[in-house]
């Protein structure tokens, strides 16, 4: 056996040990290869677009000891998520952001998939996944490596702009979550990043559920659809996260389970958008957006 390999199996064993045997099964006895990373290219055919939102001076004023945000993929929004990350970037500095996606494909095999991706970004520098969290994660016998998967994700890629360019050292760790996944599966996933992570809560690590809400109807029917949303969610009402317009309630589980856990329940409703919002004609068929934040408070 190589020096490299018995140290990787070594990692393992400390990592077991440190968040719990049962989380990781038969792994303890086995090593983990990321492999190299893999590099999905974005379109930026409309720089002059990216620019201009990317330059926004504008910011939301948000909470001092962030956990945890609810944001929209949807890139018609791409003003206001420029607003909210540039808002986080002046009270915190991640150096690593956990991205949970719904699947919106409902690709692969595993109700948790993962990659070893980096993602070009308009600011010409690669954004990575961090290899030393990614091999700890799979490790855990969680989730599955499934790089394929992840190059048409706009579910993650869509974060990709606004987190290079304000949190530059900031690696990923990308999440997809299946419509399929249950509380037991979900509540697993939470244990291992409370344990991994619940130290670093509030500091140095963000998680991101990258989340829209309601689909397909009037801005006005959405409306109505979007406030009971809110208040499922700044309730933790986590039965009823099934019961919501949204398009993932997986990852929006995943998300409020970790920041209740560490005592971040304070929940505030930065901004609300309807694509609408961006056309002068009426729309029948719209796509609904909240920014959530999950933070300590006062």
């Amino acid at each position: 056996m190589g020096r490299s390999a018995l140290l990787k199996i070594l990692v393992g064993v400390c990592a077991c040990l440190s968040l719990g045997l049962s989380a990781c099964g038969s792994s303890v006895l086995q090593s983990v290869s990321v492999g190299e990373p893999v590099l999905y290219g974005v379109d930026y055919s409309t720089d002059a677009m990216w620019e201009r939102f990317l330059s926004e001076e504008d910011s939301y004023d948000l909470a001092e000891d962030l956990v945890g945000v609810v944001l929209p993929h949807h890139l018609v929004t791409a003003l206001e998520l420029t607003r909210f990350y540039r808002g986080v970037s002046r009270v915190a500095d991640p150096k690593l952001v956990v991205i949970v996606s719904p699947n919106h494909y409902e690709v692969g095999e595993a109700v948790f998939q993962t990659c070893n991706c980096s993602y070009e970004t308009f600011d010409g520098v690669d954004l990575e996944t961090s290899g030393e969290d990614l091999e700890m994660l799979l490790l855990s016998g969680l989730v599955q490596m499934a790089n394929e998967n992840f190059e048409i994700e706009h579910g993650v890629y869509a974060h990709a702009n606004f987190i290079k360019r304000f949190f530059p050292e900031a690696e990923i760790l990308p999440v997809i979550v299946k419509g399929e996944a249950g509380v037991e599966e979900l509540d697993a996933l939470v244990g291992y990043f409370e344990r991994k992570y619940g130290e670093r809560f509030g500091k140095d690590v963000l998680f991101v559920a990258s989340v829209d809400f309601a689909h397909y109807m009037t801005a006005e029917v959405s409306d109505a659809y979007d406030e009971v949303s809110f208040e499922v969610v700044a309730g933790f009402d986590y039965d009823a996260y099934w019961d919501v317009e949204l398009d993932s309630p997986g990852s929006i589980y995943f998300v409020s389970q970790l920041a209740e856990r560490g005592g971040f329940d304070q929940v505030e409703l930065v901004e609300h958008t309807n694509s609408q919002d961006y056309f002068q004609k009426f729309v029948g068929e719209t796509t609904s957006h909240l920014y959530i934040t999950f933070s300590r408070g006062e």
